[in-house]
């Protein structure tokens, strides 16, 4: 798809134009399908804190609730310290080392609630 833009130096260039309505498609069935994937996962662990850990239905959706919560303001927490002290790859690195005491806190959680 051809189009007409102006340049860094303000003449007008011939050349592919960006984005458009296939673009725009594409991106928005993605994040559908994104959702999609994110929603099975919810609905997964609430019925691995029913059924497995054998909370009872309130349990499993507050435990989920907080869970997520927890992870979406950590992900915040992470991008900030990546971005001003820490280079990408040193925060994947910190936050994979800290997975293991996260899970043994589920755990320890959970046989806690037993």
């Amino acid at each position: 798809m051809e189009g007409v833009e102006k340049g860094l130096d303000g003449a007008m260039q011939h050349g592919p134009t960006k984005g458009g309505f296939k673009a725009t498609m594409f991106i928005f069935g993605m994040t559908g399908l994104e959702n999609i994937g994110f929603v099975a996962n919810m609905v997964s662990m609430v019925l691995y804190f029913l059924l497995q850990m054998h909370y009872n239905l309130a349990d499993s959706a507050t435990t989920l609730t907080n869970f997520m919560g927890s992870t979406f303001l950590l992900t915040i927490v992470g991008g900030f310290i990546a971005d001003t002290y820490l280079s990408g790859l040193t925060t994947v690195l910190v936050a994979i080392s800290l997975l293991p005491f996260k899970l043994t806190g589920m755990i320890s959680g959970r046989q806690l609630h037993a």
